[in-house]
C-alpha cells in the first residue's frame, strides 16, 4: 500500500509510515499521528481522496480514513520511523459470527492487511 502511494506522492509515504492504524470500525479506518501537522495534511481533501482510493485499489472495498492525534506515538530506533506500539481492532464480541458471514472474513483479511502495512497488531 506503501509504495503504491509513493507513486502518486513521495513525502505523502513516509506521513503514513510514522502513523499507527488504532481500529477498524466498519469501513472506517483510524490512522493516529503524534505530530498536528501529519494529520492535517492526511485530512486534507486531495490527499484523503488519494489515500482512500489506493486503500480501495490494494484492499479491494472503500475504506475511510479517520485521523487523531497522539503525542505518545514513539518511533522505534531504526530510522523506518515506522511506530512500533499495538494498534487495537475492533472486531466481532461474538466468534461465532465471523465463520457465518462471509463479508467479514473479506473484512478481517482487510484489517489483517492493513496491520501488516502499517506495522500494527490486535490487541484483546
Amino acid at each position: 500500500m506503501l509504495a503504491k502511494v509513493k507513486q502518486h506522492n513521495h513525502s505523502l509515504s513516509f506521513i503514513l509510515r510514522v502513523c499507527e492504524p488504532r481500529n477498524v470500525d466498519g469501513n472506517q479506518v483510524c490512522l493516529a499521528f503524534k505530530y498536528k501537522f501529519h494529520k492535517e495534511r492526511i485530512s486534507e481533501n486531495k490527499i484523503k481522496i488519494l489515500v482512500e482510493g489506493v486503500l480501495k485499489d490494494v484492499y479491494g472495498q472503500d475504506l475511510i480514513i479517520d485521523a487523531i492525534i497522539d503525542e505518545n506515538i514513539k518511533a522505534n530506533g531504526n530510522g523506518s520511523g515506522v511506530a512500533q506500539t499495538s494498534a487495537p481492532i475492533s472486531t466481532p464480541a461474538n466468534p461465532a459470527q465471523k465463520e457465518t458471514k462471509p463479508e467479514e472474513k473479506t473484512d478481517n483479511s482487510a484489517i489483517n492487511n492493513l496491520l501488516k502495512t502499517f506495522g500494527g497488531k490486535v490487541v484483546k
